[in-house]
This record gives structure tokens, sequence and C-alpha cells, in this order.
């Protein structure tokens, strides 16, 4: 079928998006999202650098690549109604709650915060970590003109304790690809009932564990190893428990850390890593019962001791990896990679590349970016129809496809992919969307307008409880 929009979708929610216009960044940075424009940004090529930073205003240098990346989103139940609401984060910037409803529950802002502080797409997440019942962010906050990590009030949006943002005073001035991108994620490493301990993790750098107080457990640095020659930290850590002692593993990068810190395996260097220089988007999974570690860098496989099971060389800067189960007729999870080819050769098409538990290829769907927003941002899982498998979600420069398990266009929608997560509980995933980036943006929380198959799954669950997907989502 060809691709049209709104074939199949109602928008269930809409969020009014304060567009930011103005962001001070690492000049680096500036310099690098200017010649991406097409054509390049020679204003914002030119603008002078003032203490360490270059300014983008959207009325002096107009539309910027990677707009979207001055946002991000986090979904739970904030009001503790059983709904689950929004938080829109903009790193130290900007932090505004909302109800399912849209009505705004607090907001937060530091006109002075900015990328030089902490990149703004960075990832904080919200989640009832004391088990009170009530749910907190654990985000980025400016106190005393020094950047700290956050436990606010979800609910009131008030600081309740903070420290100093774990070794943003050892980043370097002139970090790798020019900016401060964090990730932060709930995990349990130390074997509580519930998780509770806060993983921080920098781009390319290193990783920090705290429990629910913000008292420093451990940290590694991880961005280089002795005996590799690739980058071995690259961006948002995964975990799980790999080997049954109640308590979370740590892969980040190329690095496996057990859960206090120390190192269980370096990964080799493999041809698609030394060509991408770090691994993207990394995951532990299972195949045939045994644990794994899977990366969207050469679509490699690895066995808990780092041994390669399988991967694809050939994959041009695999940018991100979703696991799921597309295919009803096949063994096993199935993994589905985002090639951002165009990164690395401009003008060459992205692909979707959909593999089995064996590596073997399925299916490979070309689409191209809308520009150059990458891949990872615009690119997940979930169950569209109800029919309990999972439909592959990306964008492309009118749409969002959202592809069958044989790699077939079912249905698209207008706007540009978000996140993918069952919101209204009727057991199927809705699409959050933005409408644009820029003055009068807002974000759409889309939901198949068709009967879901199974007539059980049509009656809303009132209570609603925060998934882990939810919690700790990050597009790489």
């Amino acid at each position: 079928m060809s691709p049209g929009c709104w074939i199949l979708a109602r928008k269930a929610a809409s969020y009014e998006i304060p567009f930011i216009d103005r962001v001070r960044m690492n000049h680096r940075f500036a310099r690098w999202l200017a010649r991406l424009s097409d054509p390049p940004n020679q204003e914002l090529i030119e603008e002078p650098e003032i203490d360490g930073g270059v300014t983008w205003n959207y009325q002096r240098h107009g539309w910027l690549p990677w707009m979207e990346f001055f946002y991000d989103w986090r979904f739970a139940d904030i009001t503790g109604d059983g709904k689950i609401d929004m938080a829109l984060t903009c790193g130290a910037f900007r932090q505004i709650t909302y109800r399912q409803n849209g009505s705004e529950i607090w907001r937060y802002e530091d006109a002075g915060a900015s990328c030089l502080d902490i990149r703004m797409d960075s990832n904080f997440p919200v989640f009832d970590i004391d088990g009170d019942g009530v749910t907190e962010l654990v985000c980025p906050r400016r106190v005393h003109g020094d950047l700290h990590l956050c436990i606010v009030d979800a609910r009131t949006g008030i600081l309740r304790k903070s420290i100093s943002y774990p070794d943003r005073e050892k980043m370097p001035e002139n970090p790798q690809g020019g900016h401060f991108r964090s990730s932060v994620f709930i995990i349990n490493a130390t074997g509580g009932k519930r998780p509770s301990d806060i993983l921080v993790g920098w781009d390319y750098r290193s990783v920090t564990l705290l429990d629910r107080d913000l008292n420093i457990l451990w940290n590694v640095q991880i961005d280089h190893h002795p005996d590799r020659k690739h980058r071995t930290m690259g961006h948002s850590p995964h975990f799980a428990d790999i080997d049954g002692d109640g308590c979370d593993e740590i892969f980040a990068g190329s690095v496996l850390l057990d859960h206090d810190g120390s190192v269980m395996t370096v990964l080799p260097d493999l041809p698609a890593l030394l060509r991408d220089g770090h691994a993207d988007s990394v995951r532990i999974s299972h195949i045939g019962g045994k644990p794994v570690l899977l990366m969207s860098t050469g679509a490699y496989c690895f066995d808990i001791g780092g041994n390669p099971i399988w991967g694809r060389d050939e994959i041009k800067h695999g940018q991100a990896l979703r696991i799921g189960k597309i295919r009803g007729d096949i063994p096993d999870q199935q993994f589905v990679i985002y090639e951002g080819a165009s990164r690395v050769e401009p003008g060459k098409p992205d692909r979707v590349i959909a593999l089995d538990s064996h590596g073997e290829l399925l299916w490979k769907h070309e689409v191209r970016q809308p520009n150059m927003q990458e891949g990872g941002f615009g690119f997940w899982l979930g169950d569209w129809n109800g029919d309990g498998l999972d439909e592959v979600f990306v964008n492309d420069p009118e749409c969002v496809r959202i592809l069958d398990g044989h790699g077939r266009i079912i249905d698209t929608i207008k706007g540009h992919l978000v996140y993918v997560f069952d919101l209204l509980g009727d057991a199927r995933a809705e699409a959050i969307t933005l409408d644009g980036i820029g003055p009068g943006m807002s974000l759409d929380i889309v939901t198949n307008d068709r009967p879901n198959p199974h007539p059980s799954t049509n009656t809303l669950i009132e209570k609603r409880k925060i998934t882990k997907e939810m919690c700790n989502s990050t597009r790489y």
C-alpha cells in the first residue's frame, strides 16, 4: 500500500509544548549542527563564541537540525489517579508536568541554564523511588549556580534533596561530540525488594550508582580500555539481573559491569565498532533461555563472556536497537536495527533491518529521516492493532510509518514519532508524536481507531502502573 496519513488513527490527547527558541551550547556542537543544515547555516557558523559557548537564536538563525533534541518526555501516574500523565524535561532549563487531559500541573524554569550544563534531551525518570505512594522526578537543576542531581516531588515540583551532579566536574570543556548528554535510570543493583537505585551515565565517559538518598555507591570511568581501540563507553546503559542473584548487572557501551561496578566483560574490537567508534544502542536479552549482550552497532550479539555469536559487519552506523515479538511464526524474540547510513554517507537512505534470533535477515525497509532527525528518536516497537505482536514504528519525512512483522506498511500517522507506549490501558500501543518543531508545537497521543481484535482488552484499565519501559525509556 502507498503511504497516506491517518488511515486508522485518531488523536486521543494533546499537550501544548513551549517552543525553545534560544539555546546556548558548546561551540563545537553548535558549528556541527550549523553545518548539518541544508544549505549550511552560515550565520550560526560565524556566531561568536562567548565564555565558552555559542547561542543559537531561532529569530536570528532560523531552523536548526536536531531541534527535537532540546526536549524529552516521561510518562507516569503523577497525580495518583491511576492515569498516565506526562512530564516534559529539557535538561536543567525547564521541567513541566501535565495531566493526561493536557492540563498543566506545575512548571519549573531556569532561563540561565543551558546545554553547557547538560544536554536538554538527557533522560530522567519519574518513579516512586521510596515506596511512599508519591512519584518522584529525578532530574538536573542548578542549585546556587551549580548543576545538581535532584529528587523532586513529581506532584508539586518541590525539590526534596540534591547533590552536585555526579562526575560533571570531571567532564572536559570540549567533550566527545561537543555536548554533555546524560542518562539516568532507576534500577535494582543492591538487591532490594523494589528498584530504588539511581544509575547515572555520561555519554562516552562514566557510570555512577547512587542509592535513593543520593549517596554515591560507586563510580567507574569506562571511556577507554587499554586493550581496545574503540571508545568503550557509548550512550545510555542497559541493565538486567543476568545471574539470578536479585541484583541488576549493567551493560554500558562495550562494558558489562557487575552490580558492584566491577568489570565483568569488555567486548572486542570488531569491524563495525572500529568504524563507528563506539556502541550506540545496547541491550541485555535472552536467546533460547541464555543471556546475551546485543548492540545496534554491527547488529552484534555476544555471550556474557564477550564472545561473538553473530553480527553483520556491513551495517553502517547502527543507531538504535529494539527487541520484541514482531512475528508469531518463528521462535524467540526478533531484533530490529535502525541503520543510520545517512550519518556516514550523506544522501544515502537509512534502513530498518529485522533479524531473527540467529541473526538471519528477515527483511529490510528503506526510509529517509526528515532533516537528519535520527532514527533512534523516531523508531520504536509496539502492538498497534492489539493482536499480541509488535509492529515497527519509524519516521519518514511526511508521516510515521507502521510496519508489520514482514516489513509491510499497514498504517501511517501524521507527525514526528517520539515514543510508543500503551498509555490508555487498552492493551494496544499509542504513538506519541510531535505535530512539528516550532512555535505553537504540540505533543499528540495517537491511538488506533479500529476495534481491538481481543474484546476483553477493550475495557480500559482504571489503575495504571508505571512500567520499566516508561520509567527508563531512552532513544538509544
